[in-house]
C-alpha cells in the first residue's frame, strides 16, 4: 500500500466538456512546469497526453512514481503517488475534475485537507481561485 488518489466515474460526460477540462489540465501542467514540477508521459519522459478523452502524465524518474490516468468513461481508476512532487499536480487536476463535473465523479484519497496544501495552492495559482474543504471534501472522501 502507498499514498493513492482514487476516482469513480459511473458514466462517460460530455465529450465537449471534457476537452474543455483538458484543456484546463494542460493550464495546471504550464504552471507546475515553471514551478519545477516537470511531468512527462506514463514512461516519465516526453509530454504528458491531452486528448479530448484522455489525461495522461508522470513525474520524470526523480519526481514520478505511477502515472496518472483519467479516462473519460472509464468507471474506476487510481493513481499511487507516494506523496512525490508530482502528487501536487495530481491533486490539482482532482481539484479541477470535481469543479467542472461535481457529482459526475466520486473522488477519494488516503491523504486529508491538509496533505492537498499543495495540489490546491497549484489550483488557485493557475485559476486565482482559492480552493476551500467544503468546496472539495464535501464530495470528496477520504480514506
Amino acid at each position: 500500500m502507498g499514498y493513492t488518489h482514487y476516482w469513480r466515474q459511473p458514466e462517460a460526460v460530455d465529450a465537449d466538456k471534457f476537452a474543455a477540462f483538458t484543456k484546463k489540465v494542460a493550464m495546471i501542467i504550464r504552471v507546475a512546469d515553471d514551478a519545477g514540477i516537470p511531468l512527462g508521459n506514463v514512461m516519465g519522459q516526453g509530454s504528458p497526453e491531452l486528448t479530448e478523452k484522455m489525461v495522461s502524465f508522470n513525474g520524470f524518474a526523480q519526481f514520478g512514481y505511477e502515472s496518472f490516468v483519467l479516462e473519460n468513461g472509464e468507471e474506476f481508476s487510481f493513481c499511487k503517488t507516494a506523496q512525490r512532487p508530482y502528487d501536487a499536480v495530481v491533486t490539482a487536476v482532482l481539484i479541477c475534475l470535481k469543479r467542472e463535473f461535481g457529482d459526475d465523479f466520486q473522488v477519494s484519497s488516503d491523504g486529508s485537507w491538509l496533505d492537498w496544501t499543495e495540489g490546491r495552492n497549484l489550483y488557485a495559482e493557475t485559476f486565482g481561485v482559492e480552493v476551500i474543504e467544503s468546496e472539495v471534501f464535501s464530495s470528496v472522501s477520504t480514506n
